[in-house]
């Protein structure tokens, strides 16, 4: 047992030190992980401060109170809350930078680690699982998803690990406390990205097919512990997911007018969005000519796996049937080739759009890539296996190469090999650092989650959300909530770059304060890069009319206390107001702290 645990653990340190290699211009540059200021990164480490800050002020972690003040925000919505959990304790310890950085490197190297494992249990030799491993790790879905910042895609581990489980205990005797660890891992699975649930339970069939002859009674019952027990585990969140799915983020969109490919997605958002981001019939071998995501497949490993299959290698036939699952579904309800428009020719994807409950909530085919890589590689690595098992003298220098084989072609076809970073605006701690209570955050809505950036490191209740630029994924009450504020109305409009008289009466701003609201806050950092200058002079000069000089003056902005009027104050603010003051303001007059 000591033995086996030590080696696991040197496999797992292997890929870590992997992970560490593919990300290194992070940690050599002080940068974070991503090429760009992406909403699903600003999103993913939002979610691990929040169930941090709630789990240890014990707070209910599934909802957000220090968003959208004074609604808040249901995260379980939000699908990715495990891998937040895991994140947490990186954000708190070393800050969300860092932190971040961690979570990606043990998203990496614990998926590659768990492919590993899962090649050794279908059969494949050392030298196969290595290369799985090696071929997940480095793979362009993988490290597309590190670089968007979608952890909750990314983190595969429990999907291996759980598929990895119902597959022994079908082949072997097992204990019961294997189908214990399998159900926590397929529960684990369902609480990192609730869709990869379902993906597992379809490739889980296809293998049980596969494995059916070798089923008994008494194989069966670790199996249906660890089913039982994934299955009480998700009722909860199930049942909370079933009873708000009309509130989740986008379910309530519909197409715009002319938009979206009219005749094929009958107006509804899920569908055309479907069509969208499904790929063409080629996609592993050549790359698409309107996708601007390269996602082949490496062509020794599609070599390989070919080879495997011609000769019927052992249990090839049913990794194959898996590679095929995740390539139909990768491309979408219509066929689509050459041109962005796809063919009226329906496939699987429509059926499942249709019939299968809450499917019409997943949007996005091709993150069934990883269902066609896996099954691709592990026939790959099972080709390879048998190739070397006739071959016992087999070098150890040309093992390691065989090993490699998913590099290869790596500069030509691996876009996504080198991680990019992106260096982040610093945050201006003169402006929060004297703050108390909900924020108002501008401009409103449309800083596309850089206030969420920004929560993490003041820790303080605003007035944005996840999603918050798109109408339909904000809560419903606080949509109504908001429209019903003068104040938050004019905001709007002026971020929206309309110019009009505003009147605030003293019941506005008693609107604001019963909700909990005593700062309004104008950040530059969190304007449009155009006219940032311009953008930072209209707000301030907005909430200037209304209280006069800010409290809180610093190098990239200011805060009012949303403090009591007596009587209404009109207000017109012209976009270009102020720009010049603001932006030839001496520093030593913007850094000073009242």
């Amino acid at each position: 047992m000591k033995q086996t645990t030590t080696r696991c653990a040197a496999i797992f340190g292997v890929y870590l030190f992997g992970a560490l290699l593919l990300t290194h211009q992070a940690w050599w540059s002080n940068t974070l992980i991503g090429g760009s200021d992406t909403p699903d990164r600003a999103g993913s480490i939002w979610t691990s401060w929040w169930m941090g800050t709630a789990l240890l002020s014990a707070q209910n972690p599934f909802m957000a109170t220090d968003n959208f003040v004074p609604i808040g925000q249901a995260a379980l919505s939000q699908y990715n809350l495990l891998d937040a959990f895991l994140a947490a304790p990186g954000l708190y310890l070393f800050g969300p930078r860092v932190g971040f950085n961690l979570a990606c490197v043990f998203t990496i190297a614990s998926t590659a680690a768990a492919g590993h494992l899962l090649a050794r249990v279908a059969g494949a030799g050392r030298a196969g699982a290595w290369m799985v491993g090696i071929g997940l790790g480095t793979s362009n879905f993988l490290l597309l998803e590190i670089a968007e910042g979608r952890l909750s895609q990314a983190l595969l581990a429990f999907w291996f690990l759980g598929l990895a489980g119902l597959l022994r205990m079908a082949r072997n005797d097992s204990p019961i406390w294997m189908g214990v660890f399998t159900g926590l891992a397929l529960a684990a699975t369902a609480y990192t990205y609730w869709y990869n649930a379902l993906f597992l339970g379809m490739v889980a069939f296809i293998l049980g097919l596969a494995e059916r002859r070798h089923l008994s009674l008494q194989r069966l019952k670790p199996i249906l512990v660890a089913v039982s027990l994934a299955g009480l585990l998700c009722i909860p969140a199930i049942w909370d997911l079933a009873n708000h799915y009309s509130e989740l983020p986008g379910v309530r969109r519909t197409t715009t007018p002319g938009g979206g490919f009219p005749g094929l997605d009958r107006g509804l958002f899920s569908l055309s969005n479907m069509i969208d981001t499904a790929h063409w019939p080629l996609w592993p071998l050549v790359e698409e000519p309107y996708s601007p995501a390269d996602k082949r497949l490496p062509l020794a490993v599609l070599a390989l796996a070919a080879i495997g299959l011609f000769r019927r290698t052992r249990n090839t036939v049913p990794w194959i049937l898996v590679a095929g699952l995740g390539w139909v579904i990768t491309l979408g309800p219509y066929l689509r080739w050459t041109k962005p428009e796809p063919l009226p020719i329906p496939l699987p994807g429509l059926w499942l759009h249709d019939l299968v409950p809450f499917f019409d909530r997943f949007w996005w085919p091709q993150r069934l890539e990883f269902v066609a890589l896996t099954g691709v590689l592990i026939c790959a690595a099972l080709e390879l296996s048998r190739w070397l098992e006739s071959r016992p003298n087999t070098p150890k220098a040309f093992l390691v190469g065989l090993c490699l084989c998913p590099l290869l072609d790596a500069p030509w076809r691996n876009d996504h090999l080198n991680v990019p970073t992106a260096t982040m605006e610093p945050i201006d701690t003169e402006i929060y650092a004297q703050l108390d209570g909900a924020l108002l955050t501008t401009p409103p809505f449309q800083s596309f989650q850089r206030q969420l950036w920004l929560q993490a490191h003041h820790h303080l209740p605003i007035l944005a959300g996840l999603g918050d630029t798109i109408d339909s994924h904000r809560p419903v009450e606080f949509n109504s909530w908001a429209e019903s504020s003068t104040v938050l109305s004019a905001l709007t409009k002026l971020s929206h770059g309309k110019s009009q008289p505003f009147s605030i009466q003293p019941a506005d701003i008693e609107f604001l304060r019963a909700a909990g609201y005593t700062w309004a806050v104008v950040d530059s950092t969190t304007m449009p890069l155009e006219h940032r200058n311009a953008w930072t002079a209209t707000f301030m000069k907005f909430f200037e009319s209304i209280w006069g000089e800010p409290e809180v003056i610093a190098e990239t902005g200011a805060a009012w206390r949303i403090k009591s009027i007596e009587d209404p104050v009109e207000v017109y603010v012209p976009f270009q107001a102020g720009r010049d003051a603001w932006k030839n303001r001496p520093v030593k007059d913007r850094a000073r702290l009242r």
